[in-house]
Parts: C-alpha cells; structure tokens; sequence
C-alpha cells in the first residue's frame, strides 16, 4: 500500500505541476502578443516616417521643416521606447527560459513517474482504502 500511495501522491503532485505549466504558458502566450504589439507599433511610426518623408513637399523649406520636426520627435520617441521594449522581450525570454526548465523538469519526473507507478498493477481495493483516508 506505501508503494501505491507514494504514486497516487506523485500523480497528484504532478497534474498540479501540469496544470501550473498550461497556466504559465498561458501567461507568457498573453505577454508575448503584447510584446509583438508594442514592437510593431514601435516599428510602424518609423515606417509611417519614412512613407511622409516621401510626400514632402522637397521645395517648400516650411513643408521640409516641418517634417523634420515632426521626424525628429518621432526618431526621439523611438530611441527612447526602443530600449524599454528591447528590455521586456529580454525579460520575456528569461521568462520563457525558466519556463521551459521547469517543463523539462516536469517531463523527467513524469518519465520517472512512468517508469515506476504506471507500469505497476495495484489492487482497486487498496486505491479506495488511500483515498478513504485508511
């Protein structure tokens, strides 16, 4: 019965583990469309820069100007959000990382959990007297 009941508690322990996994992967899934938004919306005010540049009028100094001031707020905003954005997709790859050890993890405890519980035949009635509290 010791033997079933150290397996019945390893099942339990890792569907936990399984479930704890989805719902991080869930987690990091959100995050990471998120981070592709902001990335590319980053990335889109520079292209909507470049497709403006262009349209200017090349021989009106006040339409040239203005565009470079407009580019020079646009180029300034990018460099400043660029690194922060940079930052969280590091942050999201360690994330990621740690992640993808503890499923490693969980898929060698499952394999050792295979190797010793699930092969074993134990008794119906034993089962019922662990989960009886006996």
């Amino acid at each position: 019965r010791e033997e079933l009941r150290a397996c019945m508690k390893n099942s339990d322990t890792l569907k936990i583990g399984k479930d704890d996994l989805e719902r991080s992967r869930k987690t990091l899934d959100a995050e990471k469309a998120d981070l592709l938004k902001e990335r590319a919306a980053l990335d889109e005010q520079l292209k909507a820069v470049a497709a403006e540049r262009d349209a200017v009028d090349k021989t009106s100094e006040a339409a040239v100007n203005a565009f470079n001031e407009k580019a020079n707020a646009t180029i300034a905003t990018y460099n400043t959000r660029k690194p922060e954005v940079d930052a969280k997709i590091d942050g999201w790859n360690a994330k990621n990382r740690a992640l993808t050890e503890r499923a490693q993890a969980h898929d060698d405890s499952m394999k050792t959990y295979n190797d010793t519980c699930a092969t074993r035949r134990f008794r119906e009635d034993d089962e019922k007297a662990i989960r009886a509290g006996r």
